[in-house]
């Protein structure tokens, strides 16, 4: 999601990291799914992808899986 979003803006990892004060290693491990992002710099990957934060989580909850929870009832 976020990869094919910045690749869109046609902005590579390290652009978009210096323009946002991302640190690249952190957003290419986020993009990978290597790594969870915090919520500010979430907020600050959206913001840099030009996004709404609510447009954001709606994007990501249609690419989850039919019956996706996070936790076990």
């Amino acid at each position: 999601m976020i990869n094919s979003r910045r690749a869109a803006k046609n902005k590579g990892i390290l652009l978009l990291s210096y323009e946002y004060d991302l640190p690249s290693n952190s957003l290419e491990r986020i993009e990978k799914g290597l790594r969870d992002p915090r919520l500010t710099t979430l907020w600050k990957i959206v913001n840099a992808l030009g996004m709404d934060f609510m447009e954001f989580i709606e994007a990501v909850n249609k690419k989850l899986p039919e019956g996706f929870k996070l936790t076990d009832d």
